[in-house]
């Protein structure tokens, strides 16, 4: 049988960066998804086929995300403990 790695739970990240965090979130989501288009026309794909990579850039670009709100909550409860 297959062994799953622990997974780390959904972290709400409202209160990340005193409230700033949900308009820098907004623009990593805008300039992450035109970074990977611009990448990948620049190096030689069609603009379809660029769209269609830009596109399936946003799962993992959900993910880096939430994983630096689960680090920066550990950082902060890990301070808080100290």
């Amino acid at each position: 049988m297959v062994q799953r790695s622990k997974t780390r739970p959904y972290v709400p990240v409202d209160d990340i960066l005193g409230g700033y965090y949900q308009i820098y979130r907004r623009l990593f989501f805008m300039f992450g998804i035109a970074a990977v288009y611009f990448l990948s026309t620049y190096l030689g794909a069609p603009t379809w086929l660029a769209l269609i990579v830009s596109g399936l850039s946003i799962g993992p670009l959900f993910r880096a995300e939430q994983k630096y709100a689960f680090n920066r909550v550990e950082a902060a409860l890990s301070s808080d403990e100290k």
